[in-house]
């Protein structure tokens, strides 16, 4: 995709959530292609949530720099992954406006291929920034106002068989991903999230846009999931994958893709009531176990990972509450007891179960181990 703007009011439905993306800007085309599976009707009058990507931000009102942020009565200005925003509003209703610190001029010019090659993702820089909105910006400000609408993320990968919902909760690098990899292309499970998933009080899981970040050690061995990673890429694509994970190991290769390209559309779902609660932890034991986890303390475990999932905002927060102005943030207290208050309500009634995985567990391994304990036969 080339890195063309896009002016259109584009109108998305997160559960509970509406928001939009508005404007103009050479990373929206990226931003909506990521945002596709959530996309709704409407224009965007009645969106919560208001992305304006625009030239100029509107300007602070005797604005305190308590760097990295500019903080006003009643808005901020900050920097982060090629990007300046300005936000203000309180949640769940809040305004983003935003644009691109680059032109990206270059990509007009050279060719796609000759760019992408040294990014260990095999982006243009355009798309790294895109990329940088969704994890740095997008999230954060999504998760405030879910907190007010009942539902949170959670750092889960989640699918779905006719009756059964599943979340994986965990810490990142534990292998819910992998998991979620081998159960979906191999198990006949649908997708509904990896990496943020969503949930609300409820107990209804919910489809998040954000695109599966696949690495080299997910796909080793597994040709089937490695095909359909593979599956439209071209030559030049394919070799630097091969080269960066022959030089730099498979931790240090990876390409972002939607479920839809990795699955297929028939196996992703949009919501499903949640039934399946587990808790996955690498430690060192001996082997595989399951045992039986309070639900106050899944909750928790996962508080504590949305708030560093949600970088950088916690650092804005410290900032903004040192300037004797509080603008739109809360408190980073607030923030992990709401977040924890909102988990404990959505996964109330659910039973939660502590998965332990040896160190050097093999992927196959675990997913036997899950499917095990979703048949019925631990």
């Amino acid at each position: 995709m080339s890195s063309t703007t896009s002016s259109a009011t584009r109108v998305y439905n997160l559960g509970r959530l509406r928001f939009s993306l508005e404007g103009n800007d050479p990373i929206l085309p990226y931003l909506e292609s990521e945002m596709r599976a959530l996309e709704g009707e409407g224009n965007g009058t009645d969106a919560r949530v208001r992305f304006v990507f625009t030239p100029e931000l509107p300007a602070l009102r005797e604005p305190v720099l308590m760097s990295p942020v500019s903080v006003s009565a009643d808005a901020i200005v900050t920097s982060h992954g090629g990007l300046t925003y300005h936000l203000t509003g309180n949640a769940p209703d809040l305004t983003v406006h935003l644009h691109s610190d680059a032109r990206f001029t270059i990509e007009r010019f050279a060719p796609g291929w000759l760019l992408r090659t040294g990014s260990s993702n095999y982006l243009l820089q355009s798309e790294k920034v895109a990329k940088n909105f969704m994890y740095n910006i997008f999230d954060f400000v999504t998760q405030l106002a879910n907190l007010r609408l009942g539902q949170s993320y959670i750092h889960a990968s989640s699918f779905v068989r006719r009756e059964r919902a599943v979340a994986i909760v965990a810490w990142g690098g534990v292998g819910k991903t992998t998991a979620l990899l081998k159960l979906v292309g191999g198990s006949g499970w649908s997708f509904l999230s990896d990496d943020l998933g969503l949930i609300d009080d409820t107990r209804t899981l919910w489809r998040t846009p954000k695109r599966l970040q696949v690495y080299g050690y997910n796909v080793a061995g597994e040709g089937e999931t490695y095909r359909a990673l593979m599956s439209g890429r071209n030559v030049v694509d394919r070799a630097a994958w091969h080269v960066r994970r022959f030089t730099a190991g498979p931790k240090r290769v990876r390409r972002r893709v939607s479920a839809e390209e990795l699955f297929g559309r028939e196996q992703t779902a949009t919501s499903a009531e949640l039934t399946d609660l587990f808790f996955m932890e690498r430690a060192d034991v001996i082997e595989l176990s399951a045992v039986p986890i309070e639900t106050t303390e899944v909750a928790r475990r996962a508080a504590r990972t949305i708030v560093r999932e949600t970088q950088p905002m916690s650092e804005l927060m410290t900032a903004v509450y040192s300037s004797g102005h509080h603008p739109a943030l809360p408190t980073p207290e607030t923030f992990y007891s709401d977040t924890l208050d909102t988990l404990q309500r959505c996964l109330k009634g659910v039973a939660g179960r502590l998965i332990r995985v040896p160190l050097k567990t093999r992927p196959d391994e675990l997913a036997r181990f899950l499917n095990s304990l979703l048949e019925g036969n631990p």
